[in-house]
């Protein structure tokens, strides 16, 4: 699997994971009680899905800059190429 993919698998997972842990309940069924277990499973879902979210962003991002710099040496030497 290529980085770029791997890159997007990984943003699309963490913004997926961000969002239910955003749309989870952490009252008690009828009653308007917080369960402290259920906001602390949110919070670790939301760290995780945003450190998820970063690493994609950070990886994606790494693989566009190699791959720009590569093909801008591809494009230099070609035209080194030409001018002989």
């Amino acid at each position: 699997m290529k980085i770029g993919t791997t890159a997007k698998i990984l943003i699309v997972f963490g913004f997926v994971l961000m969002f239910i842990a955003i749309k989870m309940s952490v009252s008690l069924p009828d009653s308007n009680i917080v369960n402290f277990g259920l906001m602390s499973e949110r919070q670790n879902k939301l760290i995780v899905g945003g450190v998820f979210f970063i690493g994609g962003i950070i990886l994606y991002a790494l693989f566009k800059n190699k791959e720009s710099n590569d093909e801008a040496v591809k494009n230099k030497i070609k035209s080194e190429l030409v001018k002989e």
